[in-house]
C-alpha cells in the first residue's frame, strides 16, 4: 500500500478544486445560454401572441361596426316609414279640410 506525502494530497486537492471551478463555469456558460434562447423564444411567442391579440381586437371592431352599421339602416329605414307615414296621413286631413272649407264655402253642408 503506497501513502501520499502531503504534498501530493495539496496538490490533487488543487487540481480537484480547478476542476471543479472548470466545470462550474462551463455549466454558468451552458446555462446562461439556455436562458438567453429562452429569453429569445419567450418574446418570440409574447409577440406572436400580442399580434394574435391585434387581430383578433380589430376582428372584434369590424364586427360591431358592421352590427351597429345594420341597425342604423334598419333604425333610419323603419324612422323613414314613420315620417312617410305621418306626412300621408297630414296629407289625408288636409285634403279633408279643405274639402270641407269649399263645402261650408260653397254652402253644401
Amino acid at each position: 500500500m503506497r501513502f501520499f506525502d502531503m504534498r501530493e494530497v495539496i496538490d490533487k486537492i488543487l487540481a480537484a478544486e480547478e476542476e471543479g471551478r472548470g466545470l462550474v463555469a462551463e455549466a454558468r456558460g451552458r446555462a446562461l445560454l439556455i436562458l438567453a434562447e429562452a429569453k429569445k423564444k419567450a418574446a418570440g411567442i409574447a409577440a406572436a401572441s400580442l399580434e394574435n391579440s391585434r387581430r383578433a381586437a380589430e376582428s372584434a371592431v369590424a364586427a360591431a361596426i358592421a352590427a351597429a352599421g345594420k341597425e342604423k339602416d334598419l333604425r333610419l329605414k323603419a324612422a323613414r316609414a314613420e315620417i312617410e307615414n305621418r306626412l300621408r296621413l297630414a296629407e289625408g286631413t288636409r285634403s279633408r279640410a279643405v274639402a270641407a272649407v269649399i263645402r261650408k264655402v260653397l254652402g253644401k253642408d
